[in-house]
């Protein structure tokens, strides 16, 4: 048992980490990677109401409705720099952008990153890459609760 373990868990980390899967938009896995580095239960799993689960669930592995993502399926040509924000019109709009950058979604961020600033005094000082894996890998049930509840079941 040990040893099947050990393949299936050899061959999913080798799944996530080839970026010859899609040669022109990447691997669509390169966002899950940054904060999942083993197989295991996640804690929203038990937290959050259905909903909320299928949200964030979907926007872990990228299976949610932001440009990066809606442009790997468009002609063969559309780079990632031309996957302009909706919202904004000013950056490419993935995971960092909508969670971090987006300035039409600033004040819904602010109201939620002052709270999370009582779990993380530190939050604000990390860089976006960090706040990203940071805000995804969470067990915190405020962040949970409020972020992702809120936040991404309305925009996404």
């Amino acid at each position: 048992m040990c040893k099947l373990k050990q393949k299936y868990n050899f061959a999913w980390r080798s799944e996530i980490y080839d970026d010859r899967i899609n040669q022109q938009g990447g691997n669509k896995l390169r966002t899950y990677r940054l904060f999942k580095d083993n197989i295991s239960l996640e804690k929203y799993l038990l937290i959050l109401i259905k909903d909320e689960r299928r949200v964030l669930t979907k926007f872990r592995v990228s299976a949610h409705n932001l440009e990066i993502e809606k442009g790997r399926y468009r002609p063969i040509g559309v780079k990632t720099e031309d996957k302009i924000c909706k919202l904004c019109n000013t950056g490419v709009e993935d995971d960092t952008h909508f969670l971090l950058q987006c300035p039409v979604l600033e004040n819904k961020r602010t109201q939620i990153i002052n709270n999370i600033k009582n779990v993380n005094k530190y939050f604000n000082n990390l860089p976006n890459k960090s706040k990203l894996i940071w805000l995804m890998s969470s067990e915190d049930n405020f962040t949970l609760v409020h972020y992702y509840g809120l936040y991404l079941k309305k925009e996404i």
